[in-house]
């Protein structure tokens, strides 16, 4: 399973142990739920700029069907500014809301990849390992997204 690297490690605490929900669009309900056996967070990940932000997260098994099917990774040297990538959560929809549902649904938005270079005019410290897309004025990513697709 491939998530954030600050899902399991901020700098100070170590996750051992996750609950993956698989297959389902409700958090709290449905679908099937496997803990995680391991986790390795690449090992340049830096709490302090988000530089290397990924992990990778082993399960015994999930058995795959209409619902719980692998995704393919990107695979070239770059991504291509300019075109749409996909992204889902779970997360808050709005600044203020502090905390997430019992109801809570997945959703998700389609946002466009922009340049590190254009990245770092509103965020400063943008490293190279990360990619930068846009925000729409009525969707985006928000608290509690972070680690998923």
């Amino acid at each position: 399973i491939v998530t954030a690297a600050h899902c399991w490690w901020d700098g100070t605490n170590q996750a051992r142990r996750f609950t993956i929900v698989f297959g389902s669009v409700t958090l709290f309900s449905g679908g099937v739920r496997v803990n995680t056996e391991d986790v390795v967070v690449h090992p340049l990940w830096n709490p302090s700029n988000v530089d290397s932000d990924v992990a990778i997260a082993t399960i015994m098994h999930v058995n795959y069907n209409d619902y719980v099917k692998p995704i393919a990774l990107y695979s070239g040297d770059a991504l291509h500014v300019g075109t749409w990538a996909w992204t889902a959560g779970y997360g808050t929809t709005s600044d203020s809301q502090t905390s997430i549902s019992q109801t809570t649904s997945q959703k998700h938005v389609s946002l466009r990849v922009i340049s590190n270079a254009e990245c770092r005019r509103t965020f400063r410290f943008i490293a190279d390992t990360v990619i930068c897309v846009t925000t729409q004025k009525t969707a985006s990513t928000c608290a509690g997204d972070s680690g998923g697709p």
